[in-house]
């Protein structure tokens, strides 16, 4: 009965809800709307402003680029020749030049004397000449026939001997006359004064040369075990010849060994590709034997030869002695060779009359020992031989015995060597 009663409190609640809020509804519903008066202000349309025309725009070039800055290409110069180009290059001027004046000197000189040879005074002095020979010829005659005859002689003979100073008196009065007519012409004078002068200037210009070459041997290849004694150039066959002595040692072949060290130094570092003109280098090297200083022994060396070489071949860390003799043209060495090292020779060889004309002949060989000693390094030389023959007659029972046998081993060149002298 309770919850009954509840259930009927809560609907009529709910509905008294309703209610009320219908009741809200319908008092909005019925009110009026509020009118809102906003005053608006018009504004009047706006003026365009006038038109202005723009002032016309002046576009100005664009300013020039810089102008491209080109490096400047230094290009070096090249390196100054040597002074020997420029002294060479004066002597061989030189030189042409003195041929000419010598060429016009002859020419001029011939001139006056054939001008002489047209003059009467020349004449008569031929004819005194031909004068005195017949006077000669006359009193030579005179004397065969007083002497066939058996006459006196005496005044035939003063005669001739007049006759015969007369004749050479006559003759040098002629030559007096050429050389007359050379040495007073004064173009003849003034010829041989510039000759003389062109001599000199010559004569400097080569000892310029010599000096450029030999301090370039000395500052390149001046060593205390070989001493260069000498250097000079024959500039009319460019011939180079250079004297060494080498240092003495208790071993021969380390002095010989010395010897072609230097030889080779000189060949790589001054005369090969040298600015400087030589044809042929010829190296003399000279040894002590029996209180004198002779000659040992010579290499010739020929341009050419020594340009094609590959002097790396050559030269490792030491020179080989046997690349060395075979680059040189020519070979010479003294008689002596032997005794100056102090190395029995070979036994001499008695060759039959029928191989020399009739002349029985002793060959003797001559050698000189390279090498074969310890170097101050630890390394070891190898030896090498020069090995030269010449012959003499043998006299009648005569049979020299010297020394005995050498080895074969190593380089050998033969010749004949006429004397014991380097040849010219």
């Amino acid at each position: 009965m309770r919850r009954k009663t509840s259930n009927r409190k809560a609907e009529a609640l709910a509905f008294l809800v309703v209610l009320g809020l219908g009741g809200m509804v319908a008092l909005y519903l019925n009110q009026k709307p509020q009118v809102v008066v906003k005053t608006v202000v018009v504004q009047p349309p706006a003026t365009e402003p006038a038109t202005q025309e723009a002032p016309p725009v002046v576009v100005e070039a664009p300013p020039p680029p810089p102008p491209e800055v080109v490096e400047p290409v230094v290009v070096a110069p090249p390196p100054p020749p040597p002074p020997c180009v420029a002294i060479e290059a004066k002597l061989r001027d030189a030189l042409s030049a003195l041929a000419q004046d010598q060429s016009e000197l002859a020419a001029v000189s011939k001139a006056a004397v054939d001008r002489l040879h047209q003059t009467q005074d020349y004449a008569n002095a031929k004819a005194d000449i031909a004068t005195m020979q017949k006077a000669r010829e006359d009193v030579a005659a005179q004397l065969a026939k007083d002497t066939s005859d058996g006459a006196d002689t005496y005044h035939d003979e003063e005669n001739l001997r007049t006759a015969a100073k007369n004749l050479l008196d006559a003759k040098a009065k002629l030559t007096a006359m050429d050389s007359d007519a050379e040495t007073s012409d004064p173009a003849i004078l003034d010829k041989q004064e510039a000759l003389k002068t062109a001599a000199a200037n010559i004569s400097n210009l080569r000892q310029q040369l010599n000096d450029y070459i030999a301090t370039t041997i000395a500052d390149n290849c001046a060593t205390a075990d070989c001493g260069i004694d000498s250097v000079a150039i024959d500039t009319k066959t460019w011939t180079l010849d250079a004297k060494l002595t080498p240092a003495g040692r208790p071993n021969a072949g380390a002095v010989a060994d010395a010897a072609m060290d230097q030889i080779g130094r000189i060949i790589e570092k001054a005369l090969y590709k040298s600015p400087f003109t030589w044809n042929t280098a010829r190296f003399t090297v000279y040894a002590d034997y029996r209180r004198k200083k002779v000659p040992e022994f010579r290499l010739s060396y020929a341009r050419a030869a020594v340009e094609a070489s590959d002097f790396a071949k050559i030269e490792r860390d030491h020179f080989d002695n046997d690349a060395l003799l075979l680059l040189a043209q020519s070979v010479w060495l003294s008689r002596a060779a032997n005794d100056i090292q102090g190395i029995p020779a070979a036994a001499p060889v008695v060759e039959p009359a029928a191989a020399h004309g009739g002349v029985t002949t002793i060959k003797y060989t001559n050698t000189l020992m390279i090498g074969g000693y310890a170097r101050a390094d630890g390394s070891t030389c190898p030896v090498s031989y020069i090995r030269q023959t010449h012959t003499e007659a043998m006299l009648p029972a005569e049979l020299p015995t010297i020394g005995g046998p050498q080895s074969t081993s190593g380089h050998v060149s033969s010749a004949n060597v006429p004397s014991d002298a380097p040849p010219p």
